[in-house]
């Protein structure tokens, strides 16, 4: 091949490639908008990253976490949850789920009370994806209807029992207010116990801040479903 030939080969292939990669990016840009989302939103997460993957995953140690907290169907399109979003750290990622498990599971808090302290880290930080997985847990484990509605509604705490009403001005204080009130804080202790009392501000603290890490990505609800409850 002559060496004008070879360039001009080389030429094409360098549209050809570029054209190409411009094309999928242009693809990966507007999928969002196509789908009625923003458009650096990724279809797959409705986040701003795509789902993390396990072939991009260096070591078996990762690689195990990773199934560990994909679980055995591994991960599908869809709303994401923070911890799915920690995968692209799994170590972290299985480290917080195991973390949080035990103190709703072994800590000795009532179970009905850790899901009443989900629900108000999850609504009062606006965090729509962990709301709609816990509310059907709640009702499960003995929350009335009439107090999670409430509690999403964001309504004064009447009609609660005692435990009831302090984890949910508790949980409020903390995300509301500069710090929790001496008179909150010595009520729950008092009601719950010390040790319930840490299992609630670090289960209202974990919940919180998945809502925050969900939010810095930009997470959405499908357009086509109905989100829990409307994020101002």
């Amino acid at each position: 091949m002559t060496r004008s030939r070879w360039s001009l080969a080389l030429l094409m292939a360098a549209v050809f490639t570029g054209g190409f990669l411009f094309r999928s990016a242009l693809a990966q840009q507007s999928s969002g908008k196509a789908a009625g989302l923003p458009s650096d939103i990724f279809t797959d997460s409705f986040t701003r990253v795509p789902l993390p993957k396990k072939a991009d995953l260096k070591t078996d140690e990762e690689r195990q976490s990773f199934d560990k907290v994909a679980g055995p169907e591994g991960l599908k399109p869809g709303p994401i949850g923070a911890n799915t979003l920690r995968l692209y750290f799994p170590v972290v990622a299985d480290r917080y789920r195991d973390a949080v498990r035990y103190l709703r599971e072994k800590s000795g808090i009532e179970p009905r009370l850790a899901e009443l302290a989900i629900l108000v880290a999850t609504r009062e930080s606006n965090g729509q994806y962990e709301w709609n997985a816990h509310e059907a847990s709640a009702i499960k484990a003995g929350i009335p209807q009439q107090t999670v509605d409430l509690i999403k509604n964001k309504k004064e705490n009447k009609g609660l029992s005692d435990k009831e009403e302090v984890i949910v001005r508790f949980g409020r204080e903390m995300l509301r207010e500069p710090k929790v009130s001496s008179k909150t804080f010595a009520d729950a202790e008092r009601i719950l116990g010390r040790k319930n009392t840490l299992v609630v501000a670090i289960i209202v603290a974990h919940y919180s801040s998945s809502s925050v890490l969900l939010h810095a990505y930009d997470a959405h609800w499908p357009p086509d479903q109905k989100p829990p409850f409307v994020v101002p």
